[in-house]
Parts: C-alpha cells; sequence; structure tokens
C-alpha cells in the first residue's frame, strides 16, 4: 500500500543517517536555483552547459592521473585553459591510448551503458573542450 511504502521509505532514510534525503534534497535545491538564476539572467544556458561539461571531464581526472601519471592538477589547469582533455594528455607526454582503456575499462560494467554509448562517453571526455 502507499502507506507502507512511505514507511518503507522513511525507515531506509533513517538507516542511512538521513544521507539520502540530504543528498536528494541538495540536487533538488541545486537544480531550483540553476533555474532561478537563469530567469533571472544571472547564468545563461551555455554556461550551465559548460558546468556540466566541465563537471563531466573532471569526474574522470583521477583516472587519468593514475593511468598517465600526470598530476590531477595539471590536467585540470589544462583543461579548464581550454584545452581538451586528450590534448592535455599529449601535451604531457601521456599514452590517450591507455587513458581510452582505462575509461573502457571503468565503464564497461555501467548497466545503462552499451559498447556504442562507452565509446561515445570516451570521445567527448577526451575531446571535449570546456569553453570558459
Amino acid at each position: 500500500s502507499p502507506e507502507q511504502r512511505a514507511t518503507a521509505i522513511a525507515e531506509r532514510m533513517a538507516q542511512d543517517g538521513g544521507q539520502a534525503a540530504t543528498f536528494m534534497t541538495r540536487g533538488l535545491l541545486n537544480q531550483l536555483i540553476t533555474s532561478l538564476r537563469i530567469k533571472t539572467g544571472d547564468l545563461t544556458e551555455a554556461e550551465v552547459q559548460a558546468q556540466q561539461q566541465q563537471r563531466a571531464i573532471m569526474r574522470w581526472l583521477p583516472v587519468v592521473s593514475e593511468t598517465t601519471g600526470i598530476a590531477v592538477e595539471e590536467l585540470n589547469t589544462a583543461v579548464t585553459g581550454g584545452a581538451s582533455l586528450a590534448e592535455a594528455i599529449k601535451d604531457k607526454g601521456g599514452d590517450v591510448a591507455a587513458v581510452e582503456a582505462a575509461l573502457r575499462e571503468a565503464l564497461k560494467n555501467t548497466p545503462d551503458l552499451d559498447q556504442e554509448a562507452i565509446e561515445d562517453q570516451i570521445t567527448s571526455v577526451l575531446n571535449t573542450k570546456v569553453t570558459p
């Protein structure tokens, strides 16, 4: 019943100390704030898209760093400076093919991604340039 479902959800959220609820609340608040900032002209859709692109790339910097030996900070500086991740790797003497393999390995067990989607994501992560 709906009441039993609501009780079960509340119990699960209580078990994790409210972390899931806090995480969900933060996500919703961030979306609301972003929406309001766009409506007021404080933020443009292009800026939001650039932030999303940057987050998508930054999430993989530890894997790239471990694979290439290039410090995360160096990669971050290059990417935020306008280089693609592939360009940053090449400029620092890293092996882009090894990074592709490491990303493929990291993504292979993602349930929602088939092989084509994995390859698309790898291409996007390596070749997208974050617009300042």
